[in-house]
């Protein structure tokens, strides 16, 4: 009986050096590392190959940020009191407006989207630059061109 249970714990270190070695070698030698980058954001992942496999691809994809300008639109309104409604297609970091030329006003900071209600616009034509600062640091602008009557 004492050699059976000698075998068995010798057996059961065997085997844990065993499991140790493939944890370390494999961890070590063939774990690779591939970086993504969406939405002006960076995903780093680890991508574990076999042992017969020695290479690794890596890929970078810029996804720009995009944004519409859902009002006012390029229409004529009859009445002066008009929404301004910008909303981007990730958090940027920050969205603004100018209006008529005038300075930009940033309405928000790490944001999707902001909104002012009732702005008063007196008659005649007018224009909204909607400006967008993604995480990547660029700039989109759009300009859409309204009238009041």
């Amino acid at each position: 009986m004492k050699r059976t249970r000698k075998s068995r714990i010798l057996l059961f270190f065997v085997l844990i050096f065993i499991a140790l070695a493939e944890i370390y070698f494999f961890s070590s030698q063939n774990t690779y590392t591939d970086t993504a980058t969406t939405s002006s954001s960076t995903i780093a992942y680890p991508i574990t190959s076999s042992a017969y496999s020695t290479t690794s691809v890596a890929t970078t994809t810029t996804v720009p940020t995009t944004f519409t300008v859902i009002s006012p639109q390029n229409v004529v309104y009859s009445n002066g009191r008009i929404t301004i409604s910008v909303r981007a297609n990730e958090v940027s970091n920050w969205i603004g407006e100018s209006i008529d030329g005038g300075s930009i006003v940033e309405e928000c900071y790490n944001c999707m989207s902001f909104e002012r209600y009732d702005i008063s616009f007196p008659a005649g034509k007018h224009n909204l630059t909607a400006y967008v600062e993604g995480k990547d640091g660029k700039l989109e602008t759009s300009v859409v061109n309204f009238e009041v009557k």
